[in-house]
């Protein structure tokens, strides 16, 4: 099999373009069994959440303030 261009590499997804003058028009998919953590629901591994982000905006808009953006 001739060495194929890779054209685009997604989570499960991989495309290729066809080596043959002939075949330019037609693209290889290739499905393939990779998995990330998004594929799963996964427990709120932190519940208090909601106070981090709003600790993190009141530092930003503080840092903001301080050098006038």
């Amino acid at each position: 099999m001739p060495r194929l261009k890779l054209l685009a590499k997604g989570k499960v997804r991989d495309i290729y373009a066809l080596p043959d003058e002939r075949d330019s028009d037609k693209l290889l998919f290739v499905a393939t069994d990779r998995i990330s953590a998004f594929d799963v629901i996964m427990d709120n591994a932190r519940p208090d959440h909601e106070t981090t982000e709003l600790m993190l905006m009141l530092l930003f808009r503080a840092f903001r303030k301080r050098v006038s953006l």
